[in-house]
């Protein structure tokens, strides 16, 4: 028994040693006698082909004899994508909808949308109910139209209306009448309606009361007019009116006035009316304290306070049309350095206004860098008290012509520097206008700036000369 097993294993072993034997020498290697007993080891298998959806795929392994095994690789699930519907279901027909592979767009099942159901829609009245009778209503579905249910409508039932008059009723008699549906207009029922009662109307008055006599009046009724009471009415007694002035009170005299009775005119006060204060007009550089009503004075005029030639009350100015005046420093203390200054009235003219009023300071002045020269500034106040500025940094150039009393004529100019509130007469000029004033001429300027604004007025001479010496 023992030697058959043997025997066995020697032939199967022989096989597998025929077979790997075989298979090499097809592939033309020489295979030595001892390798009859070689078994293949294949490795891990390797992918040559991915598997999809819709392939099959492959794989193969490799034994280190050069043996190959090849298998292939299972199709992959499909993977399911959104659901497309195809048709959609109502509440009278299905609907049906598929869904497809996310990676291959295969459609791989498909199913039914069920029936939906039916939306109730509004109520339909068929048949309105009556106070009588009852309605009908439907409803229907609000989708595919189809009725759905069926009701009745109660009815409503009588509404009570108004009562109608058959007899009105008075204020002591009463009256009949039927109550009626508001809706149908069906009788419901008949009532008696009550006697309304009087109504008060107006007080009527019989005999007028007056500020000492009683008087009498009666009560009617507003709806039939009958009298329902009568009374006396109170005397009014005495209605003080206002005062009436019969005479005014002056500063001078006591006046008088009275009050009378606003009803039956009966003279009810009288009074005499204490004199008024004298109403003063304050005292002035030229008049006296003065009564503005009698005329009084009190006291006596204050007179002029000139201070640099003008009063610092009423503003007049001395009669000297030329004043010395000097310049003060920081602390406002007056200097050494003099000048001379004439105020006069003018007029100026632009686009805007014609010949309105204009305010003029003449200056002349001994720089003390100049030896022998002197300059002339002007300043111009339109209207009596706008004065006129220069408001930008570059300088304002004004032609300025000149009229003498004897007739001649000259032409200059002047600058108002940027920034600058006067105007600077050139050089030239300024000497001719100097003696001129020396020569007690009048001098009329009219000073012009590009045409746009005039400026027209008169310098005198008059006290120049002697006002002149001391600025020297």
């Amino acid at each position: 028994m023992k030697k058959i097993f043997v025997l066995l294993l020697i032939v199967l072993m022989s096989l597998c040693l025929f077979a790997c034997g075989g298979q090499s020498a097809s592939a033309g290697k020489n295979i030595p006698d001892d390798a009859s007993a070689h078994v293949h080891s294949f490795g891990e298998w390797v992918v040559i082909k991915e598997a999809t959806c819709s392939e099959e795929g492959s794989q193969e392994r490799s034994c280190e004899c050069g043996e190959k095994e090849t298998e292939a690789i299972q199709k992959l699930e499909h993977t399911e994508g959104e659901w497309i519907v195809d048709k959609e279901a109502t509440c009278t027909e299905a609907g049906s909808k598929h869904v497809v592979c996310a990676v291959c767009g295969e459609s791989f099942k498909t199913e039914e949308i069920p029936v939906t159901e039916h939306t109730d829609g509004e109520w339909i009245t068929d048949k309105e109910a009556t106070c009588t009778e009852a309605g009908s209503k439907h409803v229907v579905c609000a989708v595919c139209g189809e009725t759905l249910k069926t009701e009745e409508i109660p009815a409503n039932g009588h509404t009570k209306g108004e009562t109608v008059a058959d007899k009105e009723a008075t204020c002591i008699t009463t009256g009949n009448g039927h109550v009626v549906c508001a809706v149908c207009g069906e009788t419901l029922e008949t009532v008696e309606i009550p006697a309304k009662g009087h109504t008060d109307g107006d007080w009527k008055t019989d005999v007028e009361a007056t500020c000492t006599d009683k008087g009498s009046r009666h009560l009617v009724c507003a709806v039939c007019g009958e009298t329902l009471k009568t009374e006396a009415t109170s005397a009014k007694g005495h209605s003080e009116g206002s005062w009436v002035i019969d005479k005014e009170a002056t500063c001078s005299a006591e006046g008088q006035r009275h009050k009378d009775c606003k009803r039956c005119g009966v003279r009810m006060k009288t009074e005499t009316i204490v004199k008024t204060s004298h109403s003063w007009n304050a005292a002035t550089c030229t008049t006296p304290k003065t009564c503005k009503v009698c005329g009084a004075t009190e006291g006596s005029a204050l007179g002029h306070n000139f201070v640099n030639g003008k009063c610092s009350r009423c503003g007049e100015e001395e009669q000297t049309q030329w004043l010395l005046k000097y310049y003060v420093d920081e602390f406002d203390d007056f200097t050494d350095e003099a000048y001379i200054i004439t105020f006069v009235d003018g007029t100026f003219s632009n686009s805007a206004t014609t010949k309105s009023s204009l305010f003029v300071h003449f200056f002349i002045d001994k720089p003390y860098y100049k030896l022998d020269h002197y300059d002339m500034y002007i300043s111009l106040y339109e209207y009596s008290k706008y004065e006129v500025k220069n408001s930008s940094i570059s300088n304002e150039y004004y032609s300025v012509s000149v009229k003498s009393s004897s007739g001649q004529k000259y032409y200059g100019s002047a600058v108002m520097f940027g920034k600058g509130d006067r105007l600077n007469i050139d050089d030239e000029t300024e000497d001719i206008l100097l003696e001129l004033l020396k020569k007690g001429e009048k001098l009329t300027f009219l000073i012009e700036d590009d045409g746009l604004t005039s400026y027209l007025f008169t310098v005198e001479a008059g006290n120049f000369n002697s006002v002149f010496q001391k600025l020297k």
